[in-house]
């Protein structure tokens, strides 16, 4: 136990020196190429932290555990969205972007009920719908960077309109950011791995459930680069990352995992729960999230401890269920 003890605090280590990585390489790397911090948050840097979640929903729906692959990406989603986000803002309030307003999550939902729609209309989700959700999301994220350098032209042109000093270029420094993206993403899905094997063995140890196991553990591990990133950008002050990564992440999750594995092989949708349950709770959690918050385009501290609540109730309500 005294091992997997310590195997958990390093994966600790792990995990914030790769997000502190992670956040300074993509915040340096989008000032240079003046794309803003939501936009890397929402692509690069969710891209890069949902790999846990491809890798395990790859592995078990060839593995003939399609419970598991479609499990994992809307467990992943509701840890994101509840738990990952409601921490960051306990820890330093996160400021919305009017972009994730009216762009992002309403997407983001967009996505959360194309799954579900894929589940409840039949019994598998075939290879034409996981096409269209590939196609679904590489239309977003090219409509998503067309957009922000658009903004971000005519924000410049403004500026300068008004009597500002034209920006000095920002040179960048390819190889050194990239390879801190590169280096950050690493120890994340490393950090991951060793975390979650490591207290796996420590709650079976303990007498806990499988099922519990995959609900809490699991679901939590492979989102743990999320976590590390999200959190490490709120500190940094780095709102439209911290905020961007999780909606961005969310969204990835259905339209590029979901889409992928389902156009190698049909998931099956054995689990009523998936159907009754789970993608009508994010759907639920992320449209009164919209509603409460978006006018203050704000997640303060006791928002922050709801959403964290909110994810709480989930793990009861899957626990009684299971």
């Amino acid at each position: 136990m005294m091992t997997e003890l310590l195997l958990i605090t390093l994966s600790l280590g792990i995990l914030y020196f790769g997000a502190e990585y992670l956040v300074e390489g993509a915040s340096k790397l989008a000032m240079g190429l003046g794309m803003s911090p939501l936009l890397v948050g929402l692509t690069v840097v969710a891209m890069g932290t949902s790999a846990p979640e491809f890798v395990v929903s790859l592995a078990a729906a060839q593995g003939g555990s399609p419970d598991i692959a479609i499990g994992n990406v809307v467990g992943s989603n509701i840890v994101n969205f509840t738990f990952i986000l409601g921490l960051a803002a306990v820890i330093k309030p996160v400021r919305l972007d009017r972009n994730i307003i009216y762009r992002d999550m309403p997407v983001m939902i967009v996505f959360g009920l194309l799954a579900w729609g894929a589940c409840w209309t039949g019994s598998e989700i075939v290879a034409w719908e996981g096409g269209v959700l590939l196609a679904t999301f590489l239309a977003y994220t090219a409509w998503s960077v067309v957009a922000s350098r658009r903004e971000a032209r005519s924000l410049e042109k403004a500026r300068l309109e008004a009597g500002g000093e034209a920006r000095e270029e920002v040179e960048i420094e390819w190889m050194k950011n990239i390879g801190a993206i590169v280096v950050g993403l690493t120890s994340l899905i490393f950090g991951a791995d060793l975390m979650v094997q490591n207290a796996i063995t420590l709650a079976r140890t303990a007498g806990i459930s499988e099922y519990l196991i995959g609900v809490t553990i699991v679901a939590v591990g492979t989102s743990l680069p999320e976590l590390a990133t999200s959190v490490v950008a709120a500190l940094r002050g780095e709102s439209d990352i911290s905020v961007g990564n999780v909606v961005g992440s969310n969204t990835a999750n259905v339209g590029v995992i979901l889409g992928i594995v389902a156009l190698i092989a049909p998931i099956p949708v054995l689990a009523p729960q998936i159907v009754s349950l789970d993608w009508p709770f994010v759907a639920a959690i992320t449209i009164v999230a919209l509603v409460v918050l978006g006018p203050s385009r704000m997640i303060g501290r006791p928002a922050g401890v709801a959403l964290m609540a909110a994810y709480v109730v989930y793990v009861v309500l899957t626990a009684r269920g299971g």
